[in-house]
């Protein structure tokens, strides 16, 4: 088996950042990376999840994300049965509109990856059967969309993939798992800079609204993000600025730069 996936391989329509791969049973795969990212949803059984840094026992209910750079694989997945959504995330970003900003979608999307890789998780949540349920009738519309190719369907689909994170992000803001509770604080945290860079922000403001100390934090920011809290704010405001300049090029750096 190859251990690097390439989008095209799984993502055939170029125009359709998505596509649902079902795999019922799982079979046991070894370590591998890929192009694009997955959102894993196990919807019956038991298998091992693993990493080179952790393994974890998967069942029905769990719902986490592997990004592409992270190597990861199965085993002991005799009866796992589990829908990959596999996507792009820098084709689909845009379209998922503000649900990218909060909270709860930036700890399962973006930081629990990250979480996972730290802590020896998965960073991911697990689903009660009613839950679960109702995001199964949705996967299962997805792929409809997908296979029929009606008229709209690449816009269905993305409307329906906008509607699943946005319901997976709801129950992960009801029910967090404890060892991801910092993710979900630090994510209210990451919400309210890219909601306020453009002022002044007091790291006591940060402090307040994480339920963290100060070094708390910063360690927490370290970890997830590489950079303090401060290093963050300034890499952002540079980012801004950086897409204001492409985007106005006939205004001055000053000017770009005050605002």
């Amino acid at each position: 088996m190859e251990d690097f996936l390439r989008k095209n391989e799984f993502i055939a329509d170029s125009a359709l950042p998505v596509t649902v791969v079902r795999r019922a049973p799982q079979p046991d795969y070894p370590l591998h990376s890929h192009e694009f990212s997955e959102l894993v949803i196990v919807y019956s059984g038991k298998g091992i999840h693993f990493t080179e840094q952790y393994e974890q026992e998967l069942e029905s209910g769990d719902v986490f994300v592997i990004h592409g750079k992270m190597r990861h694989g199965y085993r002991g997945c005799g009866s796992l049965e589990l829908v990959n959504i596999m996507f792009d995330p820098e084709s689909i970003g845009t379209p998922l509109g503000d649900i990218c900003n909060q909270p709860s979608f930036r700890a399962l999307f973006e930081l629990g990856p990250v979480f996972g890789r730290k802590s020896g998780q998965h960073g991911g949540f697990r689903l009660n059967r009613e839950q679960l349920d109702q995001v199964m009738v949705l996967v299962d519309t997805v792929e409809e969309e997908i296979r029929e190719k009606k008229t709209g369907y690449r816009m269905m689909t993305i409307a329906l993939f906008m509607q699943l994170a946005s319901w997976l992000s709801r129950y992960y803001e009801k029910t967090p798992p404890k060892a991801s509770v910092q993710v979900r604080d630090l994510g209210k945290v990451i919400n309210f800079i890219e909601k306020n860079y453009s002022r002044q922000i007091q790291l006591k403001e940060l402090v307040k609204l994480s339920n963290m100390s100060d070094s708390s934090l910063t360690r927490a920011f370290l970890r997830y993000t590489g950079k303090t809290p401060i290093d963050y704010i300034i890499a952002l405001r540079v980012q801004r600025a950086s897409t204001l300049l492409l985007k106005y090029p006939a205004r001055s750096i000053a000017e770009i730069g005050y605002e």
